[in-house]
């Protein structure tokens, strides 16, 4: 078993060690006649499959494999050079390119006739698919260097030695066969690897990028909608004698939308691209990001008839800020070089190669004798676990390369300012040191070693995570602790809460915990007891947490309150991970609280909590729905879901009531135009409903969603407090367009563009009756309504409506910006 190890080891290094059969030649490829360095230029060993390639500055260290002789030089829109290796010591040599001969088109472009670009732009995009049906696979070794600047500084550097194999135009699998890093990551026990030259291919083999939660498509210049988003324009077609490339301008039509611009070179004969030099346009905007730009530079060879990327650079830089640059970091700019050495097209992959699976240590292993991961979803989800999601621990890790040992293998020279980073970036100088947010509430984010600040940050993330705060008219201040146990590793969960409310001078608690049915951790058997103040109604707009922090300022409490001691258990059984259904039996003893002496600081008003009709309330209750958010820990809060609830509370259950309940609760969210906006427009339509009848008390009745004093986030009528409208049968209904940054992006205004500033417009209806005692009759049609425009995203954190009511009320309204929430 070791041996086999060791050989599958010895296979992956095999590219290495073959450098040590080589003879070294350095160099220096340039414009022959304006004597410019020329960048990107492949020199190929003639009869075999190595390569290597010139850097910006047009220099290249090449290692001829012995019994090779003969070296081609090349570079699009010149005419190739073949020269012989010197035969003593390592060599430096000059290579002069002659430019190709400019080919003019046979006929002229006179006013109103079509650029023959578009004409070559329509076959290429034809040919797309077919210029590459039968590539199977292809594998690659060369050389990837990572580099992370910030405020125009190196903050690290990460140089690899790969094995890549390539199926479907797409990275399968990478194998680091080893690494050289400056001195202040070398603790990383895995390297840097972006792989984002590896997926650049896309420019070639795939016509439209999805990118973004709400599944914005990148349009390309291979798409076969490209003539709708481009126009095209040929720059001179070159004639090497060997070959015919044409160098094509790509102009985007729109500045709204994402896409690129730059130029490409087509080859004649087949229409396929075979160099790129590419960058965003101004439609890139990302939230929390300004002055972004993205820039990728492709050279292509071709092997066995395939044009494959040879040499690929991409750079992505940008600005994050937040909270209107409360918090920011400087300009911030990722960096990715890689150069292949050799490339085999449609050889057969070894079945150590098709086995191998992630290592520990970065990119692929075929040692899998020792996990390090267990084969889990690392998610609730009732998908079949994923065998990428496990990390192995080879024998023998990718071996860390001096820097006179990476001097020797490196085919791309380091540039003067790389040099310096590498003299410069010891260990001292971790990234959290150089990389510092800044702007004036950056102090919370503080890396200090400070061991004074090091205690305080400990006590404010204990604090953070399971500390809780009530403030309500009913509890006064409570504060209290929560704790919860939910492992993916374990069949049982459990929690639990205590708190202290100081204005009943009372302790509240509850406790609970369950048993998961599968290892999806959805299907689940729960149990709870509790003695506590509770809500007549949750819900799910104003928390808690809100509603606590603008009573203390307001003096608004959302809520009205009952004393509730009792205990729940239930079944919950998920279909799919958004489709699932729950039974559940709670019995409770509800009795009226009273208000107690608050404080607030900007009202003082007093209002009572009402009284309700105690007893003890035994309920069954059927819940089903439909909710992507049910076992997503991060998702937007503008989806698509519905959920209904039937609730069932009968003497022969042991209950004081005998009432039916029922409830739904839905929202529907779809784009509306422009869909290729990162941040495009879109509807979000949400309803609400619910009736009961039997006999209940006033706690039973229901209540639209609300405004909470001056909050009032989506999905509330902004025009009414808690409990203006309430009855025993009510419907509502809210719809809104968010036009993102759209309007401003028309009106051509850059910087509001990039604040992320959202226009929204909306409105909502709704309608109660009431024939129950408890509140003002109300048995026919008479519907509230409302019309609101909005702001979004002010800061980055808030938004701000201006409303006006059937009640001719005009209103300004605020709450937490879309954006966050999205």
């Amino acid at each position: 078993m070791h041996f086999i190890l060791k050989l599958n080891y010895l296979v992956l290094l095999l590219p290495v060690l073959m450098f040590s059969q080589t003879h070294k030649i350095r160099g220096y490829v340039f414009d022959d006649s304006t004597h410019q360095a020329l960048p990107f230029a492949s020199i190929r060993v003639l009869h075999s499959d190595f390569v290597s390639t010139t850097n910006k500055e047009g220099q290249f260290v090449f290692d001829i494999p012995s019994g090779h002789d003969s070296l081609l030089v090349s570079y699009v829109g010149y005419q190739s050079s073949s020269i012989l290796r010197p035969t003593t010591g390592d060599s430096l040599i000059r290579v002069g390119l002659r430019p190709a001969f400019i080919q003019m088109p046979d006929y002229f472009i006179i006013a109103h006739e079509e650029d023959p670009a578009l004409a070559m732009m329509r076959e290429a995009i034809k040919r797309r698919k077919s210029n590459y049906a039968g590539l199977k696979n292809y594998e690659i070794t060369g050389y990837k260097r990572n580099i992370l600047y910030s405020a125009g500084r190196i903050a690290m550097i990460d140089e690899q030695l790969v094995r890549q194999i390539y199926e479907g135009g797409s990275i399968s699998k990478d194998f680091i066969l080893s690494t050289h890093k400056t001195e202040n990551i070398k603790n990383r026990s895995v390297p840097v690897n972006m792989n984002i030259c590896a997926s650049l291919f896309f420019i070639q083999d795939n016509a439209t990028v999805r990118i973004g939660n709400n599944g914005s498509n990148i349009i390309f210049p291979l798409a076969d909608n490209a003539m709708q988003y481009y126009d095209f324009k040929l720059l001179n077609t070159k004639n090497t004698g060997k070959e015919i490339s044409h160098t094509i301008q790509i102009i985007p039509r729109l500045t709204i939308v994402p896409l690129i611009k730059g130029k490409i070179i087509l080859d004649d004969a087949t229409y396929a691209i075979i160099g790129a030099d590419i960058e965003s346009n101004e439609g890139w905007i990302f939230p929390l990001v300004k002055n972004f730009s993205m820039k990728i530079q492709q050279a292509y060879s071709n092997y066995n008839g395939f044009w494959i990327p040879q040499y690929s650079e991409f750079e992505m830089e940008g600005e994050i800020s937040a909270l209107g640059g409360l918090i920011h970091l400087d300009q911030m700019k990722i960096s990715e070089v890689f150069s292949a050495n050799s490339c085999k097209v449609n050889g057969a992959i070894p079945d150590s190669v098709k086995m191998a699976r992630r290592s520990k240590f970065g990119g692929y292993t075929t040692d899998t004798s020792k996990a390090v991961t267990k084969l889990t979803r690392y998610r609730k989800t009732k998908r079949a676990p994923d065998p990428e999601s496990r990390r192995f621990e080879p024998a023998n890790k990718p071996p860390e390369l001096t820097s006179a040992t990476m001097d020797s293998l490196r085919p791309l020279p380091l540039t003067s300012i790389e040099k310096v980073a590498f003299a410069e970036l010891d260990s001292s100088q971790t990234l959290d040191k150089v990389i510092k947010p800044k702007g004036p509430i950056s102090v919370f984010t503080s890396s200090s070693s400070d061991t004074t600040r090091s205690f305080f940050q400990k006590l404010l993330k204990t604090v953070w995570n399971h500390g809780m705060l009530h403030h309500n008219r009913v509890e006064g201040v409570a504060p209290g602790a929560w704790f919860e146990f939910d492992e993916m590793d374990k069949e049982y969960f459990s929690n639990a809460e205590l708190s202290y409310a100081f204005g009943l001078k009372t302790i509240e608690w509850k406790i609970g915990g369950g048993y998961y049915l599968g290892d999806d951790h959805l299907d689940r058997i729960e149990i709870s007891g509790w003695n506590k103040i509770q809500p007549w109604q949750s819900s799910l707009a104003i928390s808690k947490s809100i509603n606590t922090g603008l009573f203390t300022l307001t003096g608004v409490d959302y809520f009205n309150y009952m004393r509730s001691a009792g205990w729940s258990a239930g079944v919950q059984k998920y279909f799919t991970d958004s489709l699932y259904a729950a039974i559940s039996f709670t019995s409770e003893r509800e009795r009226s609280v009273s208000a107690t002496l608050y404080h607030t600081i900007f009202n003082n008003t007093r209002r009572g909590n009402p009284a309700i009709q105690e007893g003890m309330n035994n309920t069954l209750r059927l819940q089903c729905g439909f909710d992507p958010g049910s076992t997503a820990s991060l998702i937007s809060q503008y989806r698509t879901r519905l959920t209904a609830a039937a609730e069932y509370s009968i003497p022969g259950l042991g209950s004081d009531f005998h009432y039916q309940k029922y409830s739904f609760l839905g929202s529907l969210r779809f784009n509306t135009f422009y869909s290729s906006l990162i941040m495009n427009p879109y509807v979000f339509v949400s309803a609400a409903g619910g009736a009961v009848s039997g006999e209940y008390g006033i706690q039973h009745l229901l209540t639209p969603a609300a405004a909470l004093s001056f909050y009032a986030p989506s999905g509330v009528l902004k025009g009414v407090q808690p409990y203006d409208l309430i009855g025993d049968k009510y419907i509502m209904m809210q719809a809104e367009h968010n036009w993102q940054t759209l309007p401003f992006a028309l009106l051509h205004l850059k910087q509001m563009e990039e604040l992320g500033i959202q226009i929204i417009t909306g409105g909502s209806i709704a309608n109660i009756w009431n024939s129950s005692p408890y509140a003002e009759r109300q048995n026919r049609w008479k519907p509230y309504w409302e019309l609101y425009f909005g702001v979004s995203n002010l800061f980055d954190l808030f938004r701000i409506d201006a409303v006006h009511t059937s009640r001719h009320v005009n209103l300004i309204r605020l709450s937490i910006s879309s954006m966050i929430l999205d």
